[in-house]
């Protein structure tokens, strides 16, 4: 898929409301954040991104976990079958920290070790 015909893909009402059942069918709930014990309850249009205590307030997003450009035949698919026939979940509530760092946005560069002792 083009840049063009992803934007599209996301501004079409089909996209919205599937977005809206996964978001409801997760409790609003960063799955990712979940997994690794922590609790990120993610924000309606309307409200802000914050934390109160050890819960933290993030922008919804709604992952692909089979990437929209490459399989756009999945794109209103909420389970795919991978190769060995299991049933996987495509779509996945996440916040904006977990979104990023799934696709590799925004990361701090990893510093590279020395290979020797020399400084010039």
């Amino acid at each position: 898929m083009t840049d063009k015909e992803i934007n599209a893909f996301y501004h079409r009402s089909a996209w919205k409301t599937v977005r809206r059942q996964v978001l409801d069918e997760q409790h609003w709930e960063c799955q990712q954040c979940r997994r690794e014990g922590r609790l990120t309850l993610l924000c309606r249009k309307d409200e802000r991104p914050r934390q109160i205590g050890r819960v933290k307030f993030s922008r919804a997003n709604v992952h692909h976990n089979k990437e929209l450009r490459l399989y756009p035949e999945l794109g209103l698919s909420k389970f795919y079958v991978d190769t060995d026939g299991q049933v996987k979940r495509n779509l996945e509530a996440i916040c904006d920290d977990c979104h990023n760092r799934e696709h590799e946005r925004f990361q701090k560069a990893e510093e590279k070790p020395q290979i020797n002792e020399e400084k010039w």
